[in-house]
């Protein structure tokens, strides 16, 4: 299950096993950008279940008091309480989708990190 949020400026995620709760209290934001989501949301599945996804965001960063505009793929574990973001690729390096899928294959054994 997926749900989107958009408030303003700031975007969001939710994903869950639709074997879980209608609705889940884990989910991923980010200062959004221009485009916000991009094309791309592949699933890992395992048993029929998701256990991974990689979705393609644009997001701004305000590193060194300075704003850019930073597209990523970001690699987010999935599970019955909900969503976390476990990885961040820079989008535009060679191979981007490449890296993001190898650390979706691993995202059930990785630890959730904070916001982007």
């Amino acid at each position: 299950m997926a749900e989107y949020a958009d408030e303003g400026n700031i975007a969001g995620i939710a994903l869950w096993h639709p074997t879980g709760p209608q609705r889940t209290p884990l989910s991923v934001s980010w200062r959004g950008a221009r485009r916000v989501f991009g094309e791309k949301l592949e699933w890992r599945m395992t048993a029929g279940l998701p256990y991974a996804a990689i979705l393609r965001i644009w997001r701004i960063d305000a590193a060194d008091d300075r704003e850019r505009e930073v597209e990523e793929l970001v690699v987010l574990k999935v599970s019955s309480s909900g969503v976390c973001r476990v990885a961040s690729v820079n989008a535009r390096q060679p191979q981007a989708n490449e890296i993001a899928q190898r650390m979706a294959d691993r995202a059930a054994a990785s630890p959730c990190l904070g916001e982007p």
